[in-house]
């Protein structure tokens, strides 16, 4: 079946935009929730002082849903380069944008160039004992005993073959010799 993809061509994103690729994002995003035991947020956030909050690359937008029920009276925007689709019912302080980040105009009272400041951010905050606590994931068809895991390491071994193969199927047609045959090879 044809894939569809966004068309802005601005973007390098190469992944689709289509039903099957909405289905894709939706496992992933319980799969990673599910390692992470639901939390997706990890930081000491208070809660009320949250006012408003950017979810980039929102995808179907699960992560956006989940800001938006966290932190009920803030601002919840999801942006993303294609239309977020209609997946579930969402809080009401959330909204959707389609957009590239990367070349977007401004949005009045979100800014864009947050993460590039976020540790001086957190060092301004106080925070003194940051840590990054990288997730485990098994290689080489080891399975974990925990659930959330097994599911995670099940989810990496199927779609990222199919993920691979969409990148493969967008880029490599404009090689010379790249032929439907050759491509299929590939995959």
């Amino acid at each position: 079946p044809q894939r569809t993809y966004h068309t802005d061509q601005t973007s390098q994103y190469v992944l689709p935009n289509d039903a099957p690729e909405h289905d894709r994002l939706e496992v992933q995003a319980r799969v990673l929730s599910g390692v992470m035991n639901g939390n997706i947020i990890h930081a000491p956030v208070h809660a009320p002082a949250v006012r408003r909050v950017l979810d980039v690359g929102c995808g179907t937008g699960p992560v956006t849903g989940y800001l938006g029920r966290k932190y009920p009276h803030a601002d919840v925007v999801g942006l993303d380069i294609s239309v977020v689709p209609q997946c579930r019912a969402w809080p009401p302080n959330v909204r959707f944008l389609q957009g590239n980040v990367l070349t977007m105009s401004p949005i009045r009272g979100l800014d864009f160039n947050c993460g590039r400041r976020a540790q001086q951010w957190m060092r301004d905050a106080g925070f003194d004992n940051v840590k990054a606590h990288p997730y485990r994931c098994n290689q080489g068809g080891a399975w974990e005993t925990d659930q959330a895991w097994r599911a995670f390491g099940e989810y990496v071994a199927t779609a990222m073959v199919e993920v691979i193969g969409l990148i493969m199927r967008k880029l490599l047609p404009a090689q010379p010799g790249a032929t439907e045959e050759v491509l299929e090879q590939m995959v």
